[in-house]
């Protein structure tokens, strides 16, 4: 990872093709712990940008990458944010970004959180028998009490 590379995924971020966006928010996150601290930093911005995309695909995707990237000041409060995004995808992606955020550690004060993500939407429209939101919903709260179980 060079300093280059963290350029090329920041500027892939900003791409005018909504592929891109969403490749490189994955990229993001498959590359998270090689990312040198500044550039994390910079990239957290960008991905927190992408959350208002047009595209759902870049919204949901930049999501789930603040989770695995980002931390309790610059992440959390992004993805709290979405608990009452139009697009039930996007919210579901926040939950998943939300539930790395506690299973990293990275989550801040639990007991908050846990109080914080009641206000989420759980509505979906789903063709699959399982409401995808409501199991992302579901492992947030798991992981915080295994977080809190372990005395963290």
């Amino acid at each position: 990872m060079t300093p280059e590379v963290e350029a090329a995924l920041g500027a892939a971020l900003d791409d005018p093709y909504y592929e891109v966006r969403a490749e490189a928010a994955r990229s993001v996150a498959a590359l998270g712990a090689r990312i040198s601290e500044p550039g994390r930093r910079a990239l957290v911005v960008r991905l927190a940008g992408r959350l208002a995309d047009a595209w759902l695909e870049v919204a949901a995707a930049a999501a789930e990458t603040l989770g695995r990237v980002g931390d309790e000041t610059t992440a959390l409060p992004a993805l709290l944010a979405l608990q009452s995004h139009r697009y039930w995808m996007v919210r579901s992606a926040g939950l998943r970004g939300l539930l790395s955020l506690v299973e990293r550690g990275r989550a801040g004060d639990l007991a908050d959180l846990e109080r914080q993500i009641r206000g989420f939407v759980l509505t979906a429209t789903d063709f699959r028998p399982e409401f995808t939101i409501k199991t992302a919903y579901a492992h947030v709260l798991d992981a915080i009490a295994l977080q809190r179980s372990q005395g963290s």
